[in-house]
């Protein structure tokens, strides 16, 4: 297949957008040709500032050829968010779509299909629709959360005439993609509810390099730089839907046991936030950092404890989200303080590999996080259920295997 890729963050960027660059690499790796078309890698989702040098010199267009797995990387200018905030990241996105879409229409090349993913996949798909209508070639788009439903269960979006125009586009969107992959039957049944056409939606599980993200085989150097500590940690986006101010009430909760400690790792718009409420409570057991290199990331998971998964009251989506994945990929058991509605939670129940508790309850999540201090061998249990959970339903080989099936059959169909 030549496949063009659609996406407004990509590699070097990190977090979540992690699996659109192992989906592209692995399907290159598969005899595909990859045309990426993205953005410039935007300073709050890179880890070492450095990075941004290369890019730094480039005018509205650059291409990269990474010619060891096969891709061609388009990048296009859009206007940067000087701060991870709301406001500016939609401004952001705005800019995104508008800068791939006047590329979209220039690309001289056709390819067999055309991928989507980003930010609010039904506004970020929107390049992808321009390249279509010009080139007649068919388009599958990436599902991560269900948007604008998210924005508005949770609050985000209150504005009723801005409700009335995301629901016009994303009535838009459900007409014009021919295949919509989500992560979960749950997201599938969802995304049917909010009136996408149930034929059209392909459920594919998210996925972990299990060669990459695996249990320690010895003490990692993070678990010796916080010797005798119980670790319980939390990695990623720090975004207003993961209510992560549970876990700052959790760690007031357990303040008194000197040895649990709260490792926070990443950025985010809410973290400013979480640090004046941890000032305030004059907390000494939380720690932030900023966003880890992968093998960094991946020595936090084998080094921890436990680790958290969030979301706030109120997110009816059970979307999985996708570090629940590694936490399980790195043999390490999870709490979840989620709706108990989330895909995730029943995931995690059929692998036992944790433990459940309900969105913003700080009462019950420190309860939890002490009955795994105080049984560590249950811990290591949960976290060796995780580990065979991921290598028998996880793995990036069969998710790439299944995306190339799709992408094959919605080709010949539109033939």
């Amino acid at each position: 297949m030549k496949l063009l890729f659609i996406t407004n963050h990509f590699y070097p960027e990190v977090g979540a957008v992690r699996t659109e660059y192992e989906l592209a690499r692995k399907l290159a790796s598969m005899n595909h040709k990859i045309t990426v078309l993205t953005t410039f890698p935007k300073k709050y989702r890179v880890q070492h500032k450095s990075i941004l040098k290369k890019y730094k010199t480039k005018k509205f267009l650059h291409i990269e050829n990474i010619l060891h797995e096969k891709m061609e990387i388009i990048r296009v200018k859009s206007f940067t968010s000087p701060s991870d905030t709301i406001s500016y990241r939609f401004l952001e996105l705005i800019s995104s779509i508008i800068s791939l879409s006047i590329i979209s229409m220039i690309l001289s090349e056709n390819y067999d299909a055309v991928l989507t993913a980003g930010d609010l996949e039904f506004l970020a798909s929107i390049p992808g629709i321009v390249y279509k209508s010009i080139k007649g070639t068919c388009m599958a788009t990436i599902v991560h959360d269900i948007h604008p439903k998210a924005l508005i269960d949770t609050g985000v979006i209150k504005n009723k005439f801005i409700i009335r125009m995301l629901h016009i586009i994303e009535r838009f969107f459900y007409a014009k993609t021919d295949r919509m992959i989500v992560h979960s039957e749950g997201n599938k049944k969802l995304l049917a509810e909010c009136g996408a056409d149930f034929r059209k939606i392909e459920v594919v599980y998210l996925w972990a390099d299990l060669n990459l993200v695996k249990p320690a085989t010895r003490t990692p150097p993070f678990r010796r730089k916080f010797k005798n500590k119980f670790i319980v940690s939390f990695a990623g986006v720090m975004h207003y839907l993961q209510g992560l101010e549970v876990v700052i009430e959790a760690a007031k909760l357990l303040r008194e046991h000197k040895d649990i400690i709260f490792i926070l790792v990443g950025e985010g718009p809410v973290k400013p936030l979480l640090m004046k409420r941890v000032q305030e409570y004059k907390l000494n057991n939380v720690i932030f950092m900023p966003l880890l290199p992968k093998d960094k990331y991946v020595e936090l998971l084998q080094s921890s404890d436990v680790s958290l998964v969030t979301l706030r009251r109120g997110y009816t989506q059970p979307v999985i989200p996708s570090k629940l994945i590694e936490i399980m990929a790195a043999g390490c058991p999870v709490i979840l303080c989620t709706p108990k509605n989330n895909d995730a939670v029943k995931i995690v129940q059929r692998a036992k590999c944790g433990i459940w508790v309900e969105a913003g309850n700080a009462k019950e999540l420190a309860n939890a996080i002490l009955i795994l201090y105080n049984n560590r061998e249950k811990a290591r249990e949960m976290g060796i259920n995780g580990r065979k959970f991921a290598e028998k339903h996880f793995s990036l080989e069969i998710a790439a295997q299944k995306y190339e099936k799709i992408l094959k059959n919605l080709i010949n169909q539109t033939k």
